[in-house]
Protein backbone atom coordinates (compact mmCIF):
# COMPACT_ATOMS: atom_id res chain seq x y z
CA UNK A 1 0.00 0.00 0.00
CA UNK A 2 1.25 3.67 -0.50
CA UNK A 3 2.17 6.00 1.99
CA UNK A 4 -0.75 7.94 0.78
CA UNK A 5 -3.27 5.53 0.91
CA UNK A 6 -1.85 4.74 4.66
CA UNK A 7 -2.04 8.01 5.52
CA UNK A 8 -5.81 8.46 4.14
CA UNK A 9 -7.01 5.46 5.69
CA UNK A 10 -5.46 6.76 9.42
CA UNK A 11 -6.94 10.34 9.08
CA UNK A 12 -10.38 9.34 7.33
CA UNK A 13 -11.05 6.77 10.47
CA UNK A 14 -9.77 9.13 13.23
CA UNK A 15 -12.44 11.81 11.67
CA UNK A 16 -14.67 8.68 11.60
CA UNK A 17 -14.65 7.65 14.79
CA UNK A 18 -15.05 10.65 16.16
CA UNK A 19 -18.24 11.62 14.14
CA UNK A 20 -20.10 8.63 15.59
CA UNK A 21 -19.31 8.27 18.96
CA UNK A 22 -21.91 7.96 21.62
CA UNK A 23 -24.09 6.73 18.30
CA UNK A 24 -26.79 3.83 18.85
CA UNK A 25 -28.73 2.76 16.11
CA UNK A 26 -32.29 4.49 16.38
CA UNK A 27 -35.26 2.44 18.01
CA UNK A 28 -37.12 3.00 14.80
CA UNK A 29 -35.14 1.32 12.04
CA UNK A 30 -35.00 -2.46 11.29
CA UNK A 31 -32.32 -4.15 10.59
CA UNK A 32 -30.79 -6.97 8.26
CA UNK A 33 -27.40 -7.34 8.35
CA UNK A 34 -24.18 -8.86 6.94
CA UNK A 35 -26.48 -10.27 3.91
CA UNK A 36 -23.72 -11.72 1.40
CA UNK A 37 -24.89 -9.89 -1.89
CA UNK A 38 -21.50 -12.19 -4.04
CA UNK A 39 -18.76 -14.69 -3.97
CA UNK A 40 -16.56 -12.84 -1.73
CA UNK A 41 -17.40 -14.03 2.24
CA UNK A 42 -15.67 -11.31 3.72
CA UNK A 43 -16.10 -7.99 0.99
CA UNK A 44 -19.41 -8.60 -0.67
CA UNK A 45 -21.93 -8.00 2.36
CA UNK A 46 -24.74 -5.23 3.17
CA UNK A 47 -27.30 -4.46 5.38
CA UNK A 48 -30.52 -2.83 4.86
CA UNK A 49 -32.37 -0.70 6.85
CA UNK A 50 -36.07 0.13 6.74
CA UNK A 51 -38.51 2.01 9.04
CA UNK A 52 -40.08 -0.33 11.66
CA UNK A 53 -43.62 1.12 11.11
CA UNK A 54 -43.36 1.07 7.01
CA UNK A 55 -45.79 -1.76 5.47
CA UNK A 56 -45.47 -2.71 1.62
CA UNK A 57 -42.95 -1.45 -0.91
CA UNK A 58 -41.02 1.58 0.04
CA UNK A 59 -38.44 4.04 -2.30
CA UNK A 60 -35.23 2.65 -2.36
CA UNK A 61 -31.81 4.42 -1.12
CA UNK A 62 -28.63 2.34 -2.46
CA UNK A 63 -25.72 3.86 -0.39
CA UNK A 64 -22.51 3.26 -2.58
CA UNK A 65 -20.00 5.26 0.20
CA UNK A 66 -17.17 7.89 0.02
CA UNK A 67 -13.60 7.42 0.24
CA UNK A 68 -12.21 7.45 -2.65
CA UNK A 69 -12.20 3.62 -3.46
CA UNK A 70 -9.67 3.11 -0.84
CA UNK A 71 -11.29 3.90 2.47
CA UNK A 72 -14.23 2.78 4.33
CA UNK A 73 -17.00 0.23 4.77
CA UNK A 74 -20.56 -0.54 5.36
CA UNK A 75 -20.17 -0.35 9.42
CA UNK A 76 -18.66 3.39 9.12
CA UNK A 77 -22.07 4.55 7.07
CA UNK A 78 -24.50 2.78 9.19
CA UNK A 79 -25.34 5.80 11.24
CA UNK A 80 -25.37 8.30 8.11
CA UNK A 81 -27.66 5.40 6.33
CA UNK A 82 -29.76 5.16 9.28
CA UNK A 83 -30.68 8.47 9.34
CA UNK A 84 -31.79 8.03 5.99
CA UNK A 85 -33.67 5.39 6.21
CA UNK A 86 -35.46 6.86 9.47
CA UNK A 87 -37.06 9.68 6.45
CA UNK A 88 -38.94 6.71 4.88
CA UNK A 89 -36.60 4.87 2.52
CA UNK A 90 -35.29 1.56 3.00
CA UNK A 91 -31.34 1.80 2.50
CA UNK A 92 -28.75 -0.53 1.13
CA UNK A 93 -25.83 -0.08 2.69
CA UNK A 94 -22.83 -2.29 1.05
CA UNK A 95 -19.15 -3.04 1.50
CA UNK A 96 -16.64 -3.31 -1.62
CA UNK A 97 -13.48 -4.25 -2.18
CA UNK A 98 -10.85 -1.55 -2.23
CA UNK A 99 -7.75 -0.38 -3.75
CA UNK A 100 -4.68 -0.80 -3.79
CA UNK A 101 -5.33 -4.72 -2.54
CA UNK A 102 -8.14 -5.04 -5.55
CA UNK A 103 -7.51 -3.46 -8.43
CA UNK A 104 -9.85 -1.42 -10.48
CA UNK A 105 -12.63 -1.86 -11.60
CA UNK A 106 -13.52 -4.39 -8.67
CA UNK A 107 -15.02 -1.47 -6.88
CA UNK A 108 -17.29 -0.69 -9.80
CA UNK A 109 -18.32 -4.64 -10.09
CA UNK A 110 -19.30 -5.00 -7.05
CA UNK A 111 -21.26 -1.79 -6.98
CA UNK A 112 -22.95 -3.57 -10.25
CA UNK A 113 -23.71 -6.53 -8.20
CA UNK A 114 -25.29 -4.86 -5.87
CA UNK A 115 -27.65 -3.22 -8.19
CA UNK A 116 -28.64 -6.61 -9.26
CA UNK A 117 -28.89 -8.36 -6.33
CA UNK A 118 -31.33 -5.10 -5.14
CA UNK A 119 -33.74 -5.78 -8.47
CA UNK A 120 -33.71 -9.58 -7.34
CA UNK A 121 -34.57 -9.38 -4.15
CA UNK A 122 -36.89 -6.02 -4.17
CA UNK A 123 -40.13 -8.04 -3.48
CA UNK A 124 -38.35 -9.84 -0.67
CA UNK A 125 -37.66 -6.99 0.98
CA UNK A 126 -40.54 -4.32 0.25
CA UNK A 127 -38.09 -1.81 -2.65
CA UNK A 128 -39.63 0.49 -4.21
CA UNK A 129 -38.29 2.74 -6.17
CA UNK A 130 -39.56 6.61 -6.94
CA UNK A 131 -37.97 10.22 -6.66
CA UNK A 132 -37.51 12.86 -8.88
CA UNK A 133 -34.51 12.93 -8.84
CA UNK A 134 -32.04 9.75 -9.97
CA UNK A 135 -29.56 9.26 -6.51
CA UNK A 136 -26.88 7.98 -9.37
CA UNK A 137 -26.59 11.47 -10.53
CA UNK A 138 -25.56 12.81 -7.18
CA UNK A 139 -22.75 11.21 -7.14
CA UNK A 140 -20.79 14.55 -7.55
CA UNK A 141 -21.74 15.70 -4.20
CA UNK A 142 -22.86 14.00 -0.54
CA UNK A 143 -25.13 16.91 0.53
CA UNK A 144 -26.60 17.02 -2.70
CA UNK A 145 -27.65 13.13 -2.77
CA UNK A 146 -29.10 13.76 0.92
CA UNK A 147 -30.97 16.73 -0.44
CA UNK A 148 -32.16 14.97 -3.10
CA UNK A 149 -34.53 12.49 -0.58
CA UNK A 150 -36.17 15.64 0.74
CA UNK A 151 -39.65 15.98 1.24
CA UNK A 152 -39.89 18.64 -1.16
CA UNK A 153 -38.33 16.56 -4.22
CA UNK A 154 -41.06 13.94 -3.91
CA UNK A 155 -44.48 13.99 -5.57
CA UNK A 156 -46.20 10.65 -5.84
CA UNK A 157 -45.56 8.82 -9.63
CA UNK A 158 -46.99 5.46 -10.35
CA UNK A 159 -44.88 2.61 -10.29
CA UNK A 160 -45.95 2.00 -13.71
CA UNK A 161 -44.85 5.46 -15.08
CA UNK A 162 -41.67 5.64 -12.59
CA UNK A 163 -40.36 1.93 -13.49
CA UNK A 164 -41.54 2.86 -16.95
CA UNK A 165 -40.68 5.50 -19.45
CA UNK A 166 -39.79 8.04 -16.89
CA UNK A 167 -37.03 5.73 -15.97
CA UNK A 168 -35.96 5.01 -19.61
CA UNK A 169 -36.08 9.26 -20.14
CA UNK A 170 -33.68 8.88 -16.57
CA UNK A 171 -31.58 6.62 -18.43
CA UNK A 172 -31.24 8.64 -21.82
CA UNK A 173 -30.24 11.61 -20.00
CA UNK A 174 -27.33 9.97 -18.98
CA UNK A 175 -26.22 9.04 -22.28
CA UNK A 176 -26.74 12.25 -23.81
CA UNK A 177 -24.58 13.54 -20.45
CA UNK A 178 -22.17 11.40 -21.81
CA UNK A 179 -22.18 12.97 -25.55
CA UNK A 180 -22.72 16.86 -24.85
CA UNK A 181 -20.72 17.23 -21.58
CA UNK A 182 -23.58 18.61 -19.48
CA UNK A 183 -27.12 19.42 -19.75
CA UNK A 184 -29.39 21.34 -17.98
CA UNK A 185 -32.59 19.17 -16.18
CA UNK A 186 -36.07 20.65 -14.54
CA UNK A 187 -38.28 18.07 -13.39
CA UNK A 188 -41.67 18.07 -11.83
CA UNK A 189 -45.20 18.12 -11.80
CA UNK A 190 -47.60 19.82 -14.10
CA UNK A 191 -49.81 21.88 -11.65
CA UNK A 192 -52.28 23.49 -13.95
CA UNK A 193 -55.54 22.50 -11.84
CA UNK A 194 -56.60 23.28 -8.24
CA UNK A 195 -55.48 20.75 -5.50
CA UNK A 196 -59.63 20.51 -5.03
CA UNK A 197 -59.82 18.87 -8.78
CA UNK A 198 -56.52 16.06 -8.25
CA UNK A 199 -56.88 13.00 -6.71
CA UNK A 200 -55.36 12.78 -2.53
CA UNK A 201 -53.77 9.64 -1.22
CA UNK A 202 -52.86 9.71 2.72
CA UNK A 203 -54.01 10.92 5.73
CA UNK A 204 -52.50 14.64 5.04
CA UNK A 205 -54.59 14.30 1.37
CA UNK A 206 -51.28 14.75 -0.94
CA UNK A 207 -52.44 15.65 -4.13
CA UNK A 208 -51.56 13.38 -7.01
CA UNK A 209 -50.78 14.92 -10.35
CA UNK A 210 -51.98 14.13 -13.82
CA UNK A 211 -49.03 14.63 -15.39
CA UNK A 212 -45.18 15.00 -15.23
CA UNK A 213 -42.79 17.20 -16.94
CA UNK A 214 -38.65 16.77 -17.84
CA UNK A 215 -37.40 20.03 -19.42
CA UNK A 216 -33.35 19.36 -21.03
CA UNK A 217 -31.42 22.42 -22.42
CA UNK A 218 -27.26 21.69 -24.07
CA UNK A 219 -25.24 23.26 -26.20
CA UNK A 220 -24.07 21.50 -29.43
CA UNK A 221 -21.56 22.73 -31.37
CA UNK A 222 -22.00 26.71 -31.68
CA UNK A 223 -26.17 26.31 -31.09
CA UNK A 224 -28.26 25.85 -28.04
CA UNK A 225 -31.00 23.10 -28.27
CA UNK A 226 -33.75 22.64 -26.19
CA UNK A 227 -36.73 19.74 -25.78
CA UNK A 228 -39.17 18.90 -23.11
CA UNK A 229 -41.06 16.13 -22.24
CA UNK A 230 -44.89 15.72 -20.71
CA UNK A 231 -45.83 12.01 -19.35
CA UNK A 232 -48.99 11.20 -17.98
CA UNK A 233 -49.33 10.21 -14.26
CA UNK A 234 -50.00 6.67 -15.46
CA UNK A 235 -49.11 3.94 -18.10
CA UNK A 236 -47.79 5.96 -20.91
CA UNK A 237 -47.12 3.50 -23.95
CA UNK A 238 -44.30 4.23 -26.87
CA UNK A 239 -40.94 6.14 -27.50
CA UNK A 240 -39.98 8.94 -25.36
CA UNK A 241 -40.19 11.06 -28.31
CA UNK A 242 -43.95 10.29 -28.45
CA UNK A 243 -44.27 12.69 -25.43
CA UNK A 244 -41.94 15.45 -26.78
CA UNK A 245 -42.95 18.79 -27.08
CA UNK A 246 -41.25 22.24 -27.30
CA UNK A 247 -40.05 24.35 -24.56
CA UNK A 248 -42.50 26.89 -24.90
CA UNK A 249 -45.55 24.83 -24.76
CA UNK A 250 -44.44 23.11 -21.78
CA UNK A 251 -43.91 26.72 -20.07
CA UNK A 252 -47.58 27.16 -21.12
CA UNK A 253 -48.79 24.13 -19.38
CA UNK A 254 -46.79 24.37 -16.71
CA UNK A 255 -46.72 28.47 -16.26
CA UNK A 256 -42.78 28.38 -15.66
CA UNK A 257 -40.68 30.31 -17.29
CA UNK A 258 -37.30 27.88 -17.43
CA UNK A 259 -34.71 29.23 -18.82
CA UNK A 260 -35.47 33.21 -18.67
CA UNK A 261 -31.63 33.79 -17.75
CA UNK A 262 -30.21 32.72 -21.34
CA UNK A 263 -29.91 35.14 -24.03
CA UNK A 264 -33.23 36.87 -25.12
CA UNK A 265 -32.55 35.60 -29.33
CA UNK A 266 -30.97 31.93 -27.74
CA UNK A 267 -34.02 31.64 -25.55
CA UNK A 268 -36.53 32.18 -28.36
CA UNK A 269 -34.62 29.95 -30.73
CA UNK A 270 -34.42 26.85 -28.43
CA UNK A 271 -37.88 27.20 -27.02
CA UNK A 272 -39.86 27.58 -29.64
CA UNK A 273 -39.19 24.02 -31.73
CA UNK A 274 -36.95 20.20 -31.49
CA UNK A 275 -35.80 17.92 -33.50
CA UNK A 276 -35.13 14.42 -32.67
CA UNK A 277 -32.39 14.55 -34.99
CA UNK A 278 -30.76 16.95 -32.95
CA UNK A 279 -30.65 14.67 -29.92
CA UNK A 280 -29.43 12.13 -31.96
Amino acid sequence: MSLTAHLFRFTASRNDRKRDEGLTAPEEIFRFDNIPYGPDPWWHLLDIYRPRDAEGKIPVIIDVHGGGWVYGDKVLYSHYCMDLARRGFAVVNFTYRLAPEHKFPASLEDTNLVFSWVLEHADEYGFDRGHIAPAADMAFSAQAMHDSFSMSNMTPQTPALNRGIWKNLEEQVRKWVSSFGAIYVIAGPVLDKKPSELKAIGKNAVSVPEEFYKVLLTKSGDSVIAVAFIFPNDKPKGSIWDYAVSVDEAEERTGLDFFYLLDDVLEKSAEKTFSPLDWN
